[in-house]
């Protein structure tokens, strides 16, 4: 098993002890980066950017505290 498989194994299983409220902030994450990516090809649009990012960094600050503070019992990373 190479490196990357077994960070990709140990994300997992921290992603695994997310509740419901967690995946949701992940997904709104997911769908704001969708959102700002997509708003740049709309000039009427555009003036809410700064807003949006500052949401989707929150989203994003919160989902990495949760996966690095995730407590799995038996992580490999041998």
């Amino acid at each position: 098993m190479t490196k990357f498989d077994v960070i990709v194994d140990n994300l997992m299983e921290r992603f695994r002890t997310f509740n419901a409220l967690d995946v949701g902030v992940f997904k709104t994450c997911i769908l704001l980066l969708g959102i700002i990516i997509g708003m740049y090809s709309s000039q009427k649009i555009k003036k809410f950017a700064p807003y949006l990012w500052f949401m989707f960094a929150l989203a994003y600050v919160y989902v990495a505290i949760k996966l690095i503070r995730a407590e799995v019992d038996d992580l490999d990373w041998d």
